[in-house]
């Protein structure tokens, strides 16, 4: 169900396209109804789409939400995608699409991180915010979908497998500090303790880097 990956420089580096594009190319069994990159600057997400609920081209990924500051690279199925979205429009929130990834994104806006909490689902998804120049990244707290990442002083990276894409530069590992099984994972440049240097799952919860 879809195929997610992505590349967050924390040097500033612009991402290099080819690399993003290669990365989708090793998930494409993953997505045969469409593929799509989001590049900006520092920060490359891909997407290979299966096409589920909403078969149009308005739910193409990774998608952007109305404002422009909002992108994000989703692989799942939030359940109650349709409770949330009358919620949302009772808010005044409008949509373009039929998608359950569109309703992600207003449920964040609405929300922030909270919004995890709202959704009922099996679900992982990495979202870029443009404005706060960050990048918030979540999975299923029973950890259903897999979520690879490769953490560094450098970069953040979001393979399609544990053992492709790794970065060109040499990184040194970092011991970690963080309890896998917190329900609320935070790892950020500001914590050298709390910085990962290694491919592995995720466990439980959220992750989030500023």
């Amino acid at each position: 169900m879809c195929g997610i990956a992505g590349i967050y420089q924390f040097d500033g580096d612009r991402v290099e396209a080819s690399l993003l594009e290669r990365m989708g190319d090793e998930i494409a069994h993953r997505g045969p109804d469409g593929t799509g990159i989001c590049l900006d600057q520092e920060v490359g997400l891909v997407h290979r789409r299966l096409k589920i609920i909403d078969l149009t081209d308005k739910a193409a990924q990774p998608m952007t939400d109305t404002s422009g500051h909002l992108t994000i690279s989703y692989n799942g199925e939030i359940y109650n995608y349709v409770e949330l979205r009358k919620e949302l429009e009772g808010e005044g929130y409008s949509f373009r699409s039929g998608s359950d990834t569109e309703v992600i994104l207003a449920a964040y806006v609405k929300w922030k991180e909270g919004c995890v909490k709202r959704f009922n689902g099996m679900f992982a998804f990495a979202l870029w915010d443009r404005r706060e120049r960050r990048l918030f990244c979540a999975k299923r707290q029973f950890g259903q979908k897999p979520f690879y990442y490769h953490h560094s002083s450098l970069g953040l990276h979001l393979p399609p497998r544990s053992n492709l894409c790794s970065p060109s530069r040499s990184h040194q590992r970092s011991k970690s500090s963080v309890d896998k099984g917190l329900p609320h994972l935070r790892i950020g440049r500001s914590h050298a303790g709390d910085l990962f240097c290694r491919y592995q799952k995720t466990g439980t919860g959220n992750l989030a880097y500023r």
